[in-house]
């Protein structure tokens, strides 16, 4: 599980990412911003019960530690101050958070050699989809 998701990996392509960013709120110039933005990288490791991911693209940088198990308070893409628990589910690595606004879930998997990434607040769900980084 753990050693299938490590490593770096470049966004490849999005599916109905601009509805995704509609529904958290974010604002016409932040999301044609985001949806322009194809350079972004996500770096994931792990240490025991401790998951760090580090998520660039030339805009900004967001890294942050989780450890199993045990919440962690996070900002949104929209800048929401939210609290993140995330877990294992069977080869899913699944971040919910909580104290927000909308119900928010970030799937983890590999699928085909692929990174998928699933992206849920409310009713809206969007994909992005990552290859190794050599």
């Amino acid at each position: 599980m753990a050693q299938e998701l490590a490593g770096k990996w470049k966004l490849d392509k999005s599916t109905n990412f601009d509805a995704y960013l509609v529904k958290l709120g974010v604002g016409l110039i932040k999301r044609n911003l985001a949806k322009a933005t194809s350079n972004v990288v996500q770096t994931i490791t792990f240490d025991g019960d401790k998951i760090r991911i580090v998520m660039t693209s030339p805009v900004t940088t967001k890294d942050t530690t989780f450890i199993i198990g045990e919440a962690v308070e996070e900002s949104t893409l929209h800048g929401e101050k939210v609290k993140t628990t995330i877990r294992w589910e069977g080869d899913k690595l699944i971040a919910e958070s909580s104290e927000c606004k909308q119900p928010l879930t970030n799937t983890r998997h590999i699928e085909d050699g692929m990174m998928v990434n699933t992206l849920t607040v409310a009713d809206v769900t969007c994909q992005r989809f990552y290859k190794k980084a050599k």
